[in-house]
């Protein structure tokens, strides 16, 4: 073969390497042997370093974010499965990560009148209300499962109350954000397909529904907003608003669910880390940080290619899909210093691509970075010797796009 057409590196199998283990050891591989190398299964091309993966995600003219794998996605089921949304909801549209300019910009501006730091700011209270409450709750027992008891709890709830969902439907909220998850993975089993797809219609039902009582409330949560705001002379239709916040809730609080219990088992694994942030607090904003490089939640996401292009290289044809190793790409040894090392005091840990990079820059980062500072800071204040708890105390998430800690249970004492 020639090298344009498997990449500088050669192939692999994408899916064992994200969901046979821990995928970072292959990351180091694959940046000693080439920047670029093609996926034998889905023939998309893996771009793994620094600089390319930062170009491609600023580029919107000569790559595009609709790429057929989030949305309209290739499947068997196809027909049966836009038979579905068009009877029961909404044939699924692009509105913000798979969409390009200028109709991204069009409903991205919707979020940014309200997404500003200054309310980011406004919010630390009413986080450290909720955060306190939950650390309240596990102090008499000693122990905790950082996921169930307070990583996937405070940041639904915050994404819930943003959106002017009730609390108390947080279970089925819960249901229909890991149906959206499931549905990521290009493998994903058909056998489920259907039943997934049927949570996700759920999901867009009860947001509408939730959107018309917003307004008529005019209680001035963001479904009001949404509802009413108009861009460019007119309101969003049913169909827009519904596939607008689907996205924007779903991401809203998986990825802080992951990385809270990934940066405890990274203190717990670092010798001296826990005392160290405890007695220097004002080092937690960069650990949090250097959490986002070491361990992106978001592994991947991906592109395609409008014209013939040159990635390190490799000549990638139009029409191509090309997958940005976010994660990969946190770990460029030509970027940052002993990637594999986690460095809370590493001096370039902001410039990590865990939050994407370009139009498509995560747009609740501030608000992300604000609940796992607080979290992390209300922890090491009321808790400390902290340790894992039994032998089976560790569970990691295996899915093609992310990774992280989906279950640590930890022993503690109270301060």
């Amino acid at each position: 073969m020639l090298e344009d057409e498997i990449g500088t590196g050669g192939t692999l199998d994408m899916t064992q390497v994200m969901e046979g283990g821990c995928p970072y050891a292959k990351y180091a591989e694959m940046h000693a042997r080439g920047g670029v190398w093609r996926d034998e299964n889905s023939g998309f091309y893996i771009v793994t370093d620094y600089a390319d993966v930062r170009r491609i995600a600023g580029d919107n003219k000569r790559f595009s974010n609709r790429t057929g794998l989030l949305v309209e996605r290739d499947t068997p089921l196809r027909d049966e499965i836009d038979r579905m949304y068009r009877e029961e909801a909404w044939l699924q549209i692009h509105t913000l990560v798979t969409n390009d300019p200028p109709s991204h910009r069009r409903f991205r501006s919707l979020v940014e009148r309200l997404f500003t730091a200054q309310r980011v700011e406004a919010m630390e209270s009413y986080i450290q209300g909720l955060v306190d409450e939950l650390i309240e709750a596990v102090l008499p027992a000693g122990r905790m499962e950082v996921s169930s008891q307070l990583s996937g709890v405070f940041p639904a709830i915050i994404a819930g109350d943003f959106l002017g969902l009730p609390r108390s439907d947080h279970a089925r909220l819960k249901e229909y954000t890991d149906a959206s998850n499931a549905l990521t993975e290009p493998g994903f089993d058909e056998a489920n397909e259907l039943e997934m797809n049927r949570k996700v219609i759920q999901l867009l039902n009860y947001i509408l529904e939730r959107a018309n009582i917003s307004s008529a409330a005019e209680d001035g949560t963001f479904m009001h907003h949404v509802r009413t705001f108009e861009v460019d002379g007119r309101r969003l239709t049913d169909q827009e608003l519904v596939w607008f916040v689907q996205p924007l809730f779903v991401g809203g609080h998986d990825s802080i669910t992951l990385l809270i219990p990934t940066g405890v088992l990274r203190i717990i694994e670092t010798q001296g880390l826990e005392e160290k942030l405890r007695a220097h607090p004002g080092m937690i904003p960069n650990f949090v940080e250097e959490l986002m490089r070491h361990d992106a939640p978001v592994q991947c996401l991906w592109r395609r290619a409008l014209e013939d292009v040159e990635v390190a290289g490799v000549t990638i044809h139009e029409g191509a899909t090309i997958q940005l190793q976010w994660a990969a790409g946190n770990r460029d040894p030509a970027r940052f210093d002993d990637p594999d090392m986690f460095d809370p005091e590493r001096s370039n840990a902001r410039q990590h691509l865990a939050f994407g990079h370009g139009p498509h820059l995560c747009i609740g980062n501030q608000l992300a970075r604000a609940e796992m500072r607080i979290a992390f800071e209300t922890m090491l204040r009321r808790t400390k010797n902290w340790r894992l708890d039994g032998d089976d105390a560790v569970e990691m998430r295996r899915h093609y796009m992310q990774w992280g800690a989906s279950r640590l249970n930890i022993a503690f004492d109270a301060v």
